[in-house]
């Protein structure tokens, strides 16, 4: 029993000894920090879609009456979009996969070498554009500035729509330039080929 024990002991050293958790990492798993927006632009661009295609689409056809309520049944089952009843708790799934959608856009403007992904940078920043303007649009004031910070700021502050909507045609500008002094960039389409 006792060379059993010695042998079980041995072999539990070896195994522990031999691994380590640092070379035990996949490489068919990335971390996040390690993408590059040529990476990152098409799964933000899905997740955008994604709340637009569905909740968003879903309420634009109640309010202009494409879609309704069963009336027959005791009361109607959109009563909340029919009388405009909006609260903080409205369609919540609209608010914040949006938010995280945009904030992953905002990840590839953010990127840390701007030079190397000028043309993915304009385009983060038409789409941000384009998908924040339903979030003003629906809500009036919200987080702009101080938003997509992820867990760097949880409250951020609220701006007012003017502001962000000015800012928003900012960033159209702003990504129009990019795109016009990166007009057949070869560099830029040789990083994505590689």
């Amino acid at each position: 029993m006792k060379k059993f024990n010695l042998i079980a002991l041995i072999g539990m050293v070896m195994i522990l000894g031999s691994c380590s958790l640092d070379h035990n990492t996949s490489p068919n798993d990335v971390l996040s920090d390690d993408l590059t927006p040529n990476l990152r632009l098409s799964a933000a661009e899905v997740t955008a879609y994604a709340p637009l295609a569905g909740d968003m689409n879903g309420l634009g056809n109640i309010w202009t009456n494409a879609w309704a309520g069963n009336t027959a049944q005791f009361g109607n089952p959109l009563i909340t979009e029919s009388t405009l009843d909006i609260s903080t708790s409205f369609r919540q799934a609209m608010w914040n996969d949006m938010y995280r959608a945009i904030a992953r856009f905002q990840q590839i403007i953010n990127v840390d070498e701007p030079e190397n992904y000028p043309n993915y940078i304009a385009i983060a920043k038409i789409q941000k554009a384009f998908y924040m303007e339903y979030i003003v649009d629906l809500y009036g004031d919200v987080p702009y500035t101080e938003a997509f910070q992820e867990q760097e700021n949880l409250t951020p502050k609220y701006d007012k729509d003017v502001d962000i909507y000015k800012d928003l045609v900012q960033e159209l500008l702003d990504a129009r330039g990019l795109i016009e002094e990166n007009l057949g960039n070869p560099d830029e389409a040789l990083s994505v080929a590689a």
